[in-house]
């Protein structure tokens, strides 16, 4: 969850990927909805992504997210 954390606390820092979800416990993050994920933790701070129930909440707003982009493509 640190690299989660870290990208949340300043985009400058290394952008969490797929492994990086699943290694802290988070679900549903794949590579066609990692950019609305890693969007949706980067618009928040460090306390926001401080366990791995906020991020799933994260991580489910940007998979719906995603989904309503591709029913629109």
């Amino acid at each position: 969850m640190a690299k989660i954390a870290a990208y949340a606390t300043n985009s400058q820092n290394s952008v969490p990927n797929v492994a990086d979800y699943k290694a802290a416990g988070v679900t549903g993050v794949d590579e066609a909805n990692l950019n609305e994920v890693n969007a949706g933790v980067v618009a928040t701070d460090a306390a926001d992504v401080d366990t791995v129930a906020k991020i799933q909440i994260i991580a489910n707003t940007g998979n719906a997210k995603a989904d309503a982009m591709a029913k629109i493509a």
